[in-house]
């Protein structure tokens, strides 16, 4: 049994590190959920409903909304959340939970946060950052002000949500792993980083899944 589950949407975001497989000695599994919360979700809970890893590692590009952070660069998410599960409504949203359809507080999640307090993520040098989840990629100026300074999260992607949800009801260690490849809004493909984030991204996963299985 592997000891090490490795999650990403897409194929192509850990396409190295799939071919570096073998120097893991059978230690390293990899699935590829596919893109989305809902695709997410299904793929986890599917595989770790037979015989779980040790341990939950997810990375994927994201987009950033700090204008102060570098493209390309790496970060661990310590907290993440549903950002568009609600409404917009007079110029503001509301969140399922503002709307008091669920309970914020309600384990996996805490004050509307699904938080990795995991020892894992604390011993690995490397930025902590908050993370939102959308089920549409971000282009509205208000949408992206409501994530970055109401919420105060630094990257978006559309699967970190479920990878932390589904390893907090399974009890089980994680760790996600992203590279900003673009600003969010900027829908300009020539200003994005994917080729320098997808080899940060590879090249830090090299680095760290030996410390992980360690």
């Amino acid at each position: 049994m592997p000891r090490l589950l490795l999650c990403a949407a897409t194929p192509f975001e850990i396409a190295p590190v799939a071919d570096a497989l073998p120097r893991f000695g059978g230690d390293v599994e990899v699935l590829i959920t596919g893109v989305g919360l809902m695709e997410t979700a299904f793929s986890l809970a599917a595989r770790l409903g037979g015989n779980p890893p040790a341990l939950l590692l997810q990375a994927g590009l994201a987009g950033c909304f700090d204008p102060g952070r570098e493209l390309g660069h790496t970060c661990l998410v310590s907290h993440d959340c549903i950002g568009d599960q609600g409404v917009w409504e007079a110029g503001s949203f509301r969140s399922t939970f503002a709307l008091r359809f669920s309970d914020p507080s309600r384990a996996p999640w805490a004050d509307g946060w699904l938080a990795n307090e995991s020892e894992v993520l604390r011993k690995l040098k490397l930025p902590l950052v908050k993370a939102v989840s959308v089920n549409q990629v971000t282009t509205a100026p208000e949408q992206a002000r409501y994530y970055y300074k109401e919420l105060g999260a630094d990257a978006e992607s559309m699967e970190g949500a479920a990878f932390h949800y589904a390893a907090l009801r399974s009890g089980l260690p994680f760790v996600q792993l992203r590279a900003f490849s673009n600003y969010v809004g900027e829908r300009d493909k020539t200003r994005w980083k994917l080729r320098e984030s997808i080899s940060h991204l590879n090249e830090t996963l090299l680095d760290l899944i030996p410390n992980l299985l360690s």
